[in-house]
């Protein structure tokens, strides 16, 4: 039994592919900026069962890493599961739902995701580079 996952690849989840590394505008009802958005996307075990080395672990999935600029201050969260299907059926269609709210969101290239990525959330990597969040 391992200690951690082991460090495979997830299949990928086909349906996250326009969303990988991208950054957003969020724009209120009257079409003003209120947020800059990036998304992540990242591998992702969980435990099943166990303590420390004797522990269990899923398969990897991919989860969504959203970071979020509204007033001056940058919040973070992941998007799993059935959280993730609702959330990308709302990309999808040009929307973005956070603590309740639903906005527009204006996707950008990959020039401009890679600025904000950089500029606007100081975050290293890269399109391709990929991440992974840590098991818990």
């Amino acid at each position: 039994m391992p200690w951690s996952p082991d460090d495979i690849e997830s299949p990928g989840d086909r349906r996250l592919d326009s969303f990988r590394e991208r950054a957003g505008v969020l724009l209120d009802h009257q079409g003003e900026k209120v947020a800059d958005l990036f998304l992540c996307v990242e591998q992702s075990w969980s435990r099943v069962s166990g303590h420390l080395w004797w522990s269990r672990w899923t398969g990897p999935q991919e989860v969504v890493h959203a970071y979020l600029l509204h007033d001056g201050a940058v919040t973070d969260w992941l998007i799993s599961g059935d959280d993730l299907d609702r959330a990308v059926d709302d990309w999808t269609g040009g929307d973005f739902t956070h603590g309740g709210t639903r906005h527009r969101v204006v996707w950008q290239d990959d020039e401009d995701s890679e600025r904000v990525r950089q500029q606007v959330f100081g975050l290293g990597g890269g399109r391709g580079e990929g991440t992974s969040t840590s098991p818990s």
